[in-house]
């Protein structure tokens, strides 16, 4: 998973840049093989910890579908295309961890992440997802580089408590929000793990 969420990651920010052919080579070269192999070889049998999934078969077989969404836009030189296809790849790894109930640090950052990226972002959903993350296992990453998370965390924490502590949001405080929480995400939170 580390190298799947290191593929996609580099892509994100390869495409953030608009550099579009490096975008699809890392995409094509590294993400796709890791998912066909993946589908290929792991079809049938989920990982232990996932043992609550519903339909292992099912879940892999739509992320396999939306790899290839990806991969098409991709390759028929439309890689802005290819971008919803992206996002809906990492939030199709967060539902299955929902269902799961095998929710890490990155999966409470995404949450509130996709929850600032709202029109208009609940205030209760952003502090549950912030409390979360408190009591959240640590990804793999996170542990990895323990000590550039905890000063990642803390700098994020400083940011973004002021803004919950009053239970609203405001248009200028989304923004802010969202801004701190970017920087965050692709740190520590982008990982498929």
């Amino acid at each position: 998973m580390a190298s799947l969420s290191d593929s996609y990651a580099q892509t994100l920010e390869l495409a953030k840049g608009e550099k579009w052919d490096q975008a699809t080579a890392v995409y094509r070269q590294q993400f796709v093989p890791t998912i066909k192999k993946l589908y290929s070889e792991a079809a049938q049998t989920y990982p232990v910890r996932f043992k609550k999934i519903d339909d292992w078969c099912a879940w892999t077989r739509n992320l396999y579908l939306l790899t290839r969404k990806a991969e098409a836009a991709f390759a028929d030189k439309k890689p802005q295309e290819a971008l919803p296809h992206l996002a809906e790849l990492r939030r199709h790894i967060h539902n299955m961890h929902v269902a799961t109930e095998v929710l890490k640090t990155n999966d409470h950052i995404y949450a509130f992440q996709m929850e600032t990226s709202k029109d208009t972002p609940a205030a209760k959903a952003l502090k549950e997802a912030r409390g979360a993350l408190d009591g959240a296992q640590l990804s793999a990453k996170a542990k990895k580089n323990l000590d550039a998370y905890k000063e990642a965390k803390a700098t994020w924490v400083a940011a973004v408590d002021p803004l919950l502590a009053d239970g609203e949001i405001q248009p200028g405080e989304r923004d802010a929000l969202r801004a701190a929480t970017d920087t965050f995400y692709r740190a520590f939170g982008i990982q498929f793990e």
